[in-house]
């Protein structure tokens, strides 16, 4: 599944990343979220580079945590809002 996603949006080093997401998924619990991170490091590294040069790696690498951890505050909110948690 990962490999097709990024097939289709044409990102370096799909292969890589879905193999790494692939063995990485079968470590019980953390597996996949070790993946799910060196695959978005990958991910920011590359839209960084490509858009800003040397100057955007080292600049989407923080933003890409800033922005997961505002995804993840907004994520529990809701569930506590919901009274799912």
């Amino acid at each position: 599944m990962f490999l097709i996603v990024l097939l289709i949006t044409r990102l370096p080093y799909a292969f890589l990343i879905s193999i790494l997401i692939a063995f990485t998924a079968l470590i019980p619990v953390v597996g996949a979220f070790i993946g799910c991170a060196v695959g978005a490091f990958l991910f920011a590294v590359t839209v960084g580079s490509s858009l800003m040069g040397v100057a955007g790696m080292l600049f989407f690498i923080p933003l890409t945590s800033v922005i997961y951890s505002l995804i993840k505050e907004w994520t529990y909110k809701r569930l506590k809002d919901k009274s799912v948690e």
